[in-house]
């Protein structure tokens, strides 16, 4: 009986070892928010992430989810489809662009101009993986680096 169980043992560990390793959740961190274009019909802008894959094979980024408000008061909540491929062991940069509408973007200028500055920005990332949809919650607290 002992005998059986010394030589089962090298088999399972080496049948273990083809196992597939379960995906790490890859890095967020928010790089930039900027306001691009101001108009009367709204704003336009951009958010930066840099994404950090850890993992052994390359992830596909699929969309972003996020919510943006300007000194505690929601501006605005989005969502958009990516296309990108965050590479093995790889950094990427990634590039979200948003756009306020007519009153979002008056609500934001109205915060501005009152003198506030700090903005929140937090949502997700969406990766697929080979064990399905994978999403990575990021937040971030930043100033608007000049009036609207």
């Amino acid at each position: 009986m002992r005998v059986r169980i010394l030589v089962l043992l090298p088999l399972v560990a080496l049948a273990c070892a083809g196992l597939p390793r379960p995906i790490e959740d890859p890095e967020v961190k928010v790089t930039g928010v900027a306001v691009s274009h101001v108009s009367l019909a709204g704003a336009e802008g951009v958010f930066d992430f840099q994404v950090v894959n850890p993992n052994g094979i390359s992830i596909p980024l699929s969309a972003v989810e996020w919510e943006f408000a300007v000194g505690g008061t929601r501006a605005m909540r989005g969502s958009m489809e990516l296309a990108a491929k965050i590479p093995a062991r790889g950094v990427a940069p990634v590039r979200a662009a948003i756009k306020l509408g007519m009153r979002e973007a008056a609500d934001v200028a109205a915060q501005v101009a009152s003198g506030v500055r700090g903005y929140s920005l937090r949502g997700k990332l969406y990766f697929t993986t080979p064990l399905g949809r994978l999403g990575v919650g990021f937040r971030h607290l930043g100033e608007l680096a000049s009036p609207i």
